[in-house]
């Protein structure tokens, strides 16, 4: 017999190996049925508490807990999930159904308030429209924008800090002399000063995941925050005084180039540019397009949290991160100029949008202006978050709508006027939009003397009219930033 071959087995082997094996399975099903036992055991209180929610859920309740409630559905379902792997089937059901249960009455308060005029009313019984607002909420649940102050900050500081920054602005002539609730058209040059030009800059080749053969430009931002409340604390962050930018251009040709303004917590390149279809439109219209990193978020991030303290932190910070967004894209935009772009647009999203805004209201020479699903009030996002208790706290403090619409007035988009030609502005909202509601959207419309808009079904994080909202900003880009491009441009000694 050959070394190589097999040895037969004897039968007293073979029946010690069918015992083992026979051993193994049982106890590997008394552990799975026992896991399945605890994990049932464990989330029948889950459940019912989660009914007991469900029950009170059509309740008058606030945003913030019709979240948390939403939250509490998907926590639910995971749990299921688990419980189910763990072959619980019964468990698993009830989870299940009390999580699905604690999700549509907290959609429930949603249905019985009013709907906006003005906006297209989708079927939202669907399966589609219930997952987008359940996305929504479930993520606001999770991450819930900040209120005023953070966590650290005591109340009566930060409006005692407010009171004397609007006091100082002022005196300054950033916002008009007076004590109105909701200071109207602020200086604008006085509250954004133009920067200088950007001359210097650092480009280095990369590789972004699923944009391909890219460029990251680098710049000093320059910027210093104004108020003394905040201002050392702001520039600690070392990352956050460089500017990063990633460039997909065609360097051979002048060709127009779109600036993209991520949405809060975003800031990553691979992730900003299928939000932004760079590669389609780089390909399909022929333009360039520069991914611009938010102030505090990404690699200019303080910590492993992007967006940590742009929202959730002072609202003097909050200001000094707005007026440092437009202050570099300013920047930006006048070097794509200078580099042979002959027409400059931007395209903001969520936060974007609200920065985008309002650098189209500094920048005159900008052609296209999209903003898609902006914010337009802070001062209503960030209240709108809180707990009934905690805006009781914030008043009680004085730190209420009022001294908000006045802190925040020097960046509130609703206080400057569009600098963009009409036919260059275009919205994008979603219907069932629960992170910036479609009334931010109409309000601005209004504001901005009814430009073109798009309404897309389905909600901030999951919208489900994506080709046909693809096809609209395609054209709009197509009609007014490609063919600004290609107009003849006007020789003159003077410049705006």
């Amino acid at each position: 017999m050959s070394a190589r071959e097999r040895m037969p087995r004897s039968p007293a082997q073979v029946r010690r190996l069918r015992r083992v094996a026979l051993g193994a399975a049982a106890a590997g099903t008394l552990a799975a049925g026992a896991a399945g036992a605890v994990a049932g055991v464990l989330a029948l209180p889950l459940a019912a508490a989660l009914a007991t929610q469900a029950w009170l859920g059509r309740r008058d309740r606030g945003p913030r807990e019709s979240a948390q409630q939403v939250g509490l559905g998907w926590l639910a379902l995971a749990l299921g999930l688990v419980v189910l792997a763990f072959g619980a089937w019964a468990a698993a059901a009830v989870v299940v159904l009390a999580g699905g249960l604690a999700m549509v009455a907290g959609l429930a308060r949603e249905d019985d308030s009013p709907w906006p005029e003005g906006v297209p009313r989708p079927h939202r019984l669907s399966p589609a429209a219930f997952l987008a607002r359940a996305v929504d909420e479930g993520v606001r649940a999770v991450q819930p924008i900040g209120g005023p102050g953070g966590r650290r900050l005591r109340p009566d500081q930060v409006a005692a800090d407010l009171r004397a920054a609007t006091a100082r602005w002022r005196a300054a002539g950033i916002l008009p002399a007076g004590t109105g609730v909701a200071p109207s058209q602020p200086d604008a040059l006085r509250a954004h000063p133009v920067p200088p030009s950007l001359e210097k800059v650092d480009l280095v080749p990369c590789n972004v995941s699923g944009l391909g053969p890219a460029e990251t430009l680098t710049f000093e931002s320059e910027f210093e925050p104004e108020d003394p409340e905040i201002r050392s604390d702001y520039l600690a962050g070392v990352e956050n005084r460089r500017a990063h930018v990633v460039l997909s251009r065609d360097p051979a040709a002048a060709r127009p180039a779109l600036i993209c303004v991520h949405g809060y917590g975003m800031g990553r390149p691979p992730i900003d540019a299928r939000a932004f279809d760079v590669a389609h439109r780089r390909e399909t219209l022929g333009i360039d397009v520069a991914l611009f990193t938010l102030p505090l978020h990404g690699s200019r991030a303080r910590g492993r949290s992007s967006g940590a303290g742009f929202l959730d932190g002072h609202p003097l910070a909050t200001r000094a991160a707005i007026g440092q967004a437009v202050w570099d894209l300013r920047r930006l935009a006048g070097w794509l100029r200078a580099q042979g772009a002959p027409a400059v647009g931007v395209h903001g999203l969520s936060l974007g949008g609200y920065v985008a805004a309002l650098l189209a209201s500094l920048d005159r020479r900008l052609a296209v202006a999209v903003l898609s699903m902006p914010a337009v009030s802070l001062s209503d996002l960030l209240l709108r978050d809180r707990t009934a208790d905690e805006r009781q706290a914030l008043d009680a403090a004085g730190l209420g709508r009022p001294l908000l619409e006045d802190a925040f007035a020097p960046h509130a988009v609703l206080q400057y006027p569009p600098r963009v030609a009409s036919e260059g502005r275009l919205l994008v909202a979603s219907a069932l939009d629960r992170v910036c509601p479609p009334e931010h959207t109409l309000a601005l419309w209004e504001h901005w003397q009814r430009p073109a808009i798009h309404w897309q079904p389905g909600g901030h994080l999951l919208s489900y009219g994506g080709r046909r909202t693809r096809e609209v900003v395609d054209r709009h880009l197509r009609e007014r930033l490609v063919a600004a491009a290609e107009a003849p441009r006007v020789l003159t000694r003077f410049r705006r």
